[in-house]
């Protein structure tokens, strides 16, 4: 039986699947994307486009009621609700309603397959890089901040290399220099050069350096 039999009225025309008459009354509002979703189709799109940053709280109980409430597939909610369960984490979880949506296939859930077996032994500091990163490349600076710094007060309480610590200061220096904060971002260089010992990192710590000297309020 197709995903369309099961779970509701999704028809399939050629190869795209497409949502008939299944918008919500009530949009599910996915918070931390401060974003808004009405139908399978701007669900499963956000999904895969975020799919390095999806967690519980994307994935967790109100999604879930949603589901089976607002686009009337109780089923798949179910379903979902089953996987969690068993131990399957959040983006395990959306890439089975990616595949179930009929939506994506091919390269696109290979890649998504290959990055929940990528994901699936990792740690939270090294999931919380995954996510910082992901947000920088994106321009999300300020989420990518926040998410970096966590991990900078997350370390003290974990073992993990010194170069991969550096790195993240590293990150967050770019992230700094993305918004101007080019004082901050020379701090984060510097202790990114003592951890990780990298001549991207020193580059950088100079060239910050220099600019912010520069500026009003800096250090020549």
């Amino acid at each position: 039986m197709r995903p369309a039999e099961r779970y509701g009225s999704i028809v399939s025309m050629s190869e795209l699947w497409i949502c008939r008459e299944q918008k919500a009354g009530r949009p599910f509002r996915i918070k931390a994307a401060g974003v808004e979703v009405r139908t399978i189709e701007e669900l499963c799109f956000f999904l895969y486009q975020s799919r390095e940053l999806l967690d519980d709280s994307v994935m967790g109980e109100e999604l879930l009621t949603w589901l089976a409430e607002e686009l009337k597939l109780p089923r798949l909610a179910a379903t979902l609700t089953e996987e969690r369960k068993q131990g399957k984490n959040a983006l395990w979880c959306a890439c089975f309603l990616l595949k179930e949506s009929g939506m994506y296939a091919g390269e696109e859930l290979t890649e998504i397959e290959a990055l929940c077996l990528a994901m699936e032994n990792k740690d939270e500091f090294e999931l919380g890089k995954l996510r910082a990163d992901r947000l920088l490349k994106t321009k999300q600076y300020l989420r990518s901040i926040r998410e970096y710094e966590r991990l900078t007060v997350l370390w003290e309480s974990r073992s993990c290399s010194r170069k991969l610590m550096g790195n993240v200061w590293h990150n967050l220096g770019v992230a700094y220099g993305k918004l101007f904060l080019f004082e901050r971002a020379a701090e984060c260089f510097a202790k990114a050069y003592e951890l990780n010992q990298s001549d991207e990192s020193f580059a950088a710590w100079q060239a910050a350096s220099e600019v912010a000297g520069k500026l009003p309020g800096g250090k020549a």
